[in-house]
């Protein structure tokens, strides 16, 4: 636990305070991650050289915090895109016959 006066940065799974970062990993999809790592590197972005992790091609950036954001290119099967304006689940109603 922090134990100075100054405010810690960080809240953890719990709602306590600590000045631990990097303690939770969260990614994002791409569909060309050499293309997103020469994008972010135009803006001055520093990422992590691409790994290919077998699932997919992987890179890090650091955020201004100092915590890591994963983004990968997968390589995995994934569920088609939904197209704009539709439901996520379409329900089909079924009639019940008397007596069951």
């Amino acid at each position: 636990m922090h134990e100075s006066s100054e405010p810690s940065k960080f809240l953890n799974r719990n709602g306590v305070r600590t000045d631990k970062n990097d303690v939770h990993e969260f990614y994002l999809m791409c569909d060309d991650v050499e293309a997103l790592v020469a994008e972010m590197k135009k803006s001055d972005i520093a990422c992590e050289p691409v790994q290919n992790q077998g699932w997919g091609l992987l890179t890090h950036l650091t955020l201004p915090g100092g915590g890591r954001l994963g983004i990968y290119q997968p390589r995995h099967a994934r569920p088609k895109p939904m197209g704009t304006g539709k439901s996520a689940v379409q329900v089909t109603g079924t009639k019940k016959k008397k007596g069951k």
